[in-house]
């Protein structure tokens, strides 16, 4: 099950260079409608959904 489906939405080119880190947080950072939301959501669903 998906956190929130988003397969209308285009893939990021930065989610393969984006650390992840267990038990720290991640923080994604930009100005206003960059498309951080996007970016976490399409993150959360490659981490749990293979």
């Amino acid at each position: 099950m998906y956190i929130l489906k988003i397969d209308d939405k285009l893939p990021r080119e930065a989610l393969s260079q984006i650390p992840i880190v267990d038990n720290f947080a991640t923080i994604i950072t930009g100005v206003r409608r960059c498309g951080k939301s996007t970016i976490l959501l399409q993150l959360l669903n490659q981490k749990y959904m293979p």
